[in-house]
C-alpha cells in the first residue's frame, strides 16, 4: 500500500481568542471617535502582534493614535464609524523638517515601518516630496546602496518664484521622487548642490500621493510636521493567510463581519453544516488536488495524532490553516522508476518529484496524468484520453478536428470545400463567395496590419514627445523662452533647436564627431540643414545651480553680436541635459597656444605682433561687453581657457555661464564670489563687490601670460608654486632684468619701448586698488597704439644682459620671501598684499 507523505508549506496565522474589539475589556482613544476594529487595538489583548496602538495626549490635551515602537502618528478618521472596513491601508504622517547647518554638506533622513506587516506599496501612487533651495535628494532602499530615484531643487529670483502658479513641483522650490517599489524602510540623502543658491536653510520632506499635494511657494521654510491632515501618507499592511467570512461559515449563506477574530463572521441566513472530510488526527480536509499534489486542511493536528509520529524529514508542522504537499512514497522518481514493483505511476502517467521548503530536501514523488490524458494515475487505465474535439472551448481548432490518442489534429477542408463553423464540418464552396471572402480577409488583414503599424508609430512618437516635454520643463525651458522673448535686444539668430535637428547634424552624436571633452561636458562638430558648421556642447549638468548658469549663459549670449565673441546660434532643451549650439571655432584655446607643447616638445612660435593683435581683440570684446552692449555685461571669468582661436587665429571670447548684466547707471553688484584662482580680482574676493574693473584685473593676467608665457599659477626652479601676478609685481619692484621675466622670444623680437609699454599696462591692470586700474576702453586704445608703434629689433648680444630692467611704477608691493628665497604659493599669500585695499 502506498505511503502518504505530507509537507506543510503555508505560514501560520495566530488566532485572536482573547481579542474583543469595542467591548468592555478593550478601550478606545477619546477624541478620535468610534471603535477601533481588530486586528488593530489598544493593548496586547485587543490587537494582533504588531498592530498595537497607543493613545497619546499633547500639552493641549489633544489625543492622537500612535502605531508601533517608532510612534508613527495615524490619521484617526479611518477608525471612525462609517469608514470602509476592512481595508489594507492606513493613513499616517511621515514628515521631516531638516535644518541645514552652515558648513555641513550632507544630511540623511531614515524611516522604518512600525512593524513587519506595514510597508509603503510601490503601486499606491505615493511620492516623497522635497521642498527647499539648492539641494539634491537621493532615495535608497533601507540602509542599502540600492537607489530608487533622485531629484534636484533650485530657487530662482524672488519675482519669478512669486509668479509660479500653485501645483508645479518640477525642480523650482519643489521636486518629488515617485515610490515604485515596496519599502519597509528607506534612507533619503540630502546634499547641497550650490552654496550660491537662494538663501534658505530649511528643507521639508513628506510622503503623500502623486496628486495629493500642490506646491505653493509660501510652503518653503515652513515646518509642516504638526499640521494634522496635511499631506497624509498611505501605508499598506498585510497579514499571513487567514480564512475569509464565507469559508468560516462553510458556505452556508451570505456572511459579514470581521474575518480576523473568532466568531467575527456571522451568517445572514440559517443552514446546516455539510459533512466534512478529516484526516485520522482530526484535521479537516477542505480540498484535495491530484494534479497539483496539494491537500488543504482546516485544523491543526494534536500532539498525539498521526502526523507527529512520522519522519520529521518528510513533513513540517504549523499552528493552523495549512496547505500541505503530499507524496505517494518517500523515494525519488529516479529510484522509483528503477523498481517496477514499487513504482506507482501507471496508465499514461508521469512521475513528479516532490520537494519541501528547501529544493534540496526531497520528500518523495507523486504521479500525474501525461499531457492529453486526465483521471487517476494510480490505478490501471485511470488516465483516459481527452477528446479535445469535444472541448473546443479549451482547445482551438479552426478546421476539421480529429481526435488522436493523447492529442488532436486540426485539418483543413479539401479543395473545393469550405469549413462550416456551426456544424464543424466541410461543405461545398461557392467560387465567387470564396474569392470574395478571400479578398475581404486579405484586405482586412492588410488594413489591420497597416493600422497597427500606424498606431505603433504614433504611440512611439507621442511617447518621445512626452519624454522631451518632460525634459523641456525640467531644464527650465518655459523660463528661458520667456527670457528670450521678453528681451528686445536679443539676437534674432538665437533659436531653440529640436533634438531631431541636432541628432541629424551630429549623425546621432557619433563618437567621430567629438572635438573636445572637459569637466563640464562634450563638444561635437555638427552641420545644420542650412550647411552651417556648428559646435554643439552637451553639458554634464548635475545640479539645479548649473542649470541656472546654463540659462544665464543663453540669456547673456543672445544679447551679444561681436566678431570677437563666440556667437550663440541657440540651444536645445529636449534632452536629459541641455545642449548649446555655437559657431564652430577650430583652433583650440589661447591657453593651448601659449602653454601646450607640440609633438616635437617645443612651444608653438608666437610672434610679438600676433601677441599684440590677440590682446587687442580680447580687449575689444571686453570693451564691447562693458560699454557698447545695450546693458553692461561683466564676464566674471576672463582667462586664457575662455579665449578660442579660429582658423586665422582670431580671438573669440567664450563661456558666459558666470556672467552678470548690470544697469549702466549702477556702479557695482554684490554677488557670491566666482572665478578662477590666478585670475581673480583680490578686492572682489574680499568685498564681494563686482564691477568692470574685476574683468580688467583678469585681463591683466592674460597680458602677463602673453608677455612671459608663464601660467597664472606656475612652478619655479625649486618646484614651488607661485602666483604670476604677484611674481610680476615683485619683479617690477625689484627692477629685475627683462631676460628673467619676459619670454625669450619676445626679448629677441620686440623693442624695449614695446615691452615696457605692455608691462606698464599690465601693472596698471593688476593694481590692488580698482580706482587706479584703467577701463577696458583705455586698455584697448593703448594696445592699438603699441601695435602701431611696433618695430622688430635684432637679438641683443649677451653683453646687454642685465641692462634692461623692469622699471617700478608707483608703490609696487614686494613679494614676501618663502623657503630658499623664493615665494611659496598659497591662497593666503595670493591675497596677502590686498590689506591695502580700502574697505
Amino acid at each position: 500500500m502506498a505511503t502518504l507523505v505530507l509537507a506543510l508549506l503555508a505560514v501560520p496565522f495566530p488566532t485572536a481568542v482573547a481579542a474583543k474589539t469595542g467591548g468592555k475589556n478593550c478601550s478606545n482613544c477619546a477624541g478620535t471617535g468610534g471603535d477601533i476594529s481588530y486586528p488593530f487595538g489598544i493593548g496586547p489583548e485587543c490587537s494582533l502582534p504588531g498592530f498595537n496602538l497607543t493613545c497619546a495626549f499633547d500639552k493641549n490635551n489633544q489625543s492622537s493614535l500612535l502605531l508601533g515602537n517608532t510612534s508613527v502618528q495615524l490619521i484617526p478618521v479611518q477608525f471612525r464609524s462609517g469608514y470602509p472596513y476592512p481595508t489594507n491601508t492606513i493613513l499616517a504622517n511621515i514628515r521631516y523638517f531638516v535644518e541645514l547647518i552652515p558648513g555641513l554638506h550632507d544630511y540623511s533622513v531614515h524611516w522604518k515601518a512600525p512593524g513587519r506587516p506595514f510597508f509603503i506599496s510601490g503601486s499606491s501612487n505615493m511620492s516623497i516630496f522635497i521642498l527647499g533651495c539648492g539641494i539634491k535628494a537621493s532615495l535608497f532602499v533601507g540602509d542599502s546602496g540600492v537607489e530608487v530615484g533622485d531629484c534636484s531643487v533650485a530657487c530662482v529670483e524672488d519675482q519669478i518664484m512669486d509668479s509660479l502658479p500653485p501645483g508645479l513641483c518640477v525642480g523650482i522650490g519643489c521636486c518629488r521622487i515617485d515610490i515604485t517599489v515596496n519599502l519597509r524602510a528607506f534612507t533619503l540623502n540630502i546634499s547641497r548642490t550650490s552654496k550660491h543658491a537662494r538663501l534658505l536653510e530649511q528643507v521639508s520632506v513628506f510622503i503623500t500621493g502623486h496628486d495629493e499635494y500642490l506646491f505653493k511657494t509660501w510652503d518653503l521654510g515652513i515646518d509642516l510636521t504638526g499640521l494634522g491632515w496635511y499631506a497624509a501618507a498611505e501605508l499598506s499592511w498585510a497579514i499571513p493567510y487567514h480564512p475569509n467570512c464565507k469559508r468560516a461559515m462553510n458556505d452556508t449563506g451570505e456572511s459579514t463581519g470581521n474575518p480576523y477574530i473568532l466568531n467575527g463572521c456571522v451568517a445572514d441566513g440559517q443552514g446546516s453544516s455539510p459533512p466534512s472530510l478529516k484526516l485520522p488526527d482530526g484535521s479537516v480536509v477542505t480540498d484535495i488536488s491530484i494534479d497539483e499534489g496539494v491537500l488543504r486542511v482546516l485544523k491543526q493536528s494534536e500532539h498525539n495524532s498521526l502526523l507527529p509520529r512520522m519522519d520529521p524529514l518528510l513533513y513540517a508542522f504549523s499552528r493552523e490553516w495549512a496547505e500541505m504537499k503530499w507524496a505517494v512514497d518517500n523515494m525519488t522518481c529516479k529510484d522509483a522508476m528503477a523498481s517496477k514493483e514499487l513504482y506507482r505511476c501507471v496508465s499514461h502517467s508521469d512521475c513528479v518529484d516532490v520537494t519541501g521548503h528547501s529544493p534540496l530536501k526531497n520528500i518523495g514523488y507523486r504521479c500525474k496524468c501525461s499531457p492529453g490524458f486526465e483521471g487517476n494515475p494510480y490505478v490501471k487505465d485511470g488516465c483516459t484520453d481527452i477528446d479535445e474535439c469535444q472541448q473546443l472551448d479549451r482547445y482551438i481548432c479552426n478546421g476539421v478536428c480529429v481526435n488522436t490518442i493523447g492529442n488532436y489534429t486540426c485539418n483543413a477542408c479539401p479543395r473545393g470545400t469550405d469549413f462550416n463553423y456551426s456544424t464543424r464540418k466541410c461543405k461545398p464552396s461557392a467560387v465567387i463567395l470564396g474569392v470574395t471572402i478571400g479578398l475581404s480577409s486579405g484586405g482586412g488583414i492588410f488594413f489591420l496590419t497597416a493600422i497597427v503599424a500606424v498606431l505603433a508609430r504614433r504611440w512611439k512618437r507621442n511617447f518621445q514627445k512626452r519624454v522631451r516635454k518632460m525634459y523641456f520643463h525640467k531644464n527650465k525651458g518655459i523660463l528661458l523662452e520667456q527670457l528670450i522673448s521678453s528681451d528686445k535686444d536679443a539676437s534674432d539668430g538665437t533659436k531653440i533647436f529640436s533634438l531631431d535637428e541636432l541628432d541629424k547634424a551630429t549623425n546621432n552624436f557619433d563618437h567621430s564627431r567629438v572635438v573636445g571633452r572637459g569637466g563640464h561636458g562634450t563638444v561635437y562638430k555638427g552641420i545644420l540643414t542650412d550647411q552651417r558648421v556648428v559646435a554643439i556642447k552637451r553639458s554634464q549638468l548635475q545640479s539645479s545651480a548649473e542649470i541656472e548658469q546654463f540659462i544665464n549663459e543663453v540669456s547673456i549670449l543672445s544679447q551679444i553680436n561681436h566678431r570677437n565673441v563666440v556667437k550663440l546660434h541657440g540651444c536645445c532643451l529636449e534632452a536629459e541635459v541641455p545642449l548649446l549650439v555655437y559657431e564652430f571655432v577650430s583652433n583650440g584655446t589661447l591657453y593651448d597656444l601659449l602653454h601646450c607643447k607640440q609633438s616635437s616638445g617645443a612651444l608653438f612660435p608666437l610672434p610679438w605682433e600676433e601677441r599684440l593683435r590677440i590682446a587687442g581683440e580680447v580687449a575689444g570684446a571686453l570693451t564691447y561687453l562693458h560699454s557698447a552692449a545695450s546693458v553692461s555685461i561683466l564676464h566674471r571669468d576672463v582667462k586664457c581657457m575662455n579665449v578660442l582661436l579660429n582658423d586665422s587665429y582670431t580671438a573669440k571670447v567664450s563661456d558666459f555661464g558666470a556672467s552678470r548684466s548690470i544697469p549702466i547707471d549702477q556702479t557695482h553688484l554684490v554677488t557670491a564670489v566666482q572665478g578662477t584662482f590666478g585670475y581673480l580680482d583680490p578686492e572682489y574676493y574680499y568685498t564681494g563687490q563686482l564691477n568692470d574693473k574685476s574683468d580688467v584685473y583678469s585681463f591683466g593676467v592674460i597680458l602677463l601670460e602673453l608677455l612671459t608665457r608663464k601660467k597664472p599659477i606656475f612652478e619655479n626652479e625649486n618646484g614651488e608654486k607661485m602666483n604670476l601676478s604677484n611674481y610680476f609685481l615683485w619683479a617690477v619692484g625689484e627692477r629685475r632684468p627683462l631676460e628673467e621675466v619676459v619670454d625669450a622670444e619676445v626679448v629677441g623680437e620686440a623693442s624695449e619701448e614695446a615691452i615696457a609699454g605692455m608691462a606698464r599696462l599690465a601693472e596698471e591692470c593688476l593694481s590692488l586698488t580698482r580706482g587706479e586700474r584703467p577701463t577696458m576702453k583705455d586698455v584697448e586704445v593703448r594696445l592699438q597704439m603699441l601695435s602701431g608703434r611696433h618695430h622688430a629689433v635684432a637679438p641683443r648680444p649677451e653683453a646687454r644682459k642685465g641692462e634692461r630692467a623692469m622699471a617700478p611704477r608707483g608703490g609696487s608691493v614686494p613679494v614676501p620671501a618663502g623657503h630658499h628665497g623664493s615665494r611659496q604659493y598659497s591662497l593666503e599669500l595670493e591675497f596677502v598684499s590686498s590689506s591695502r585695499v580700502p574697505r
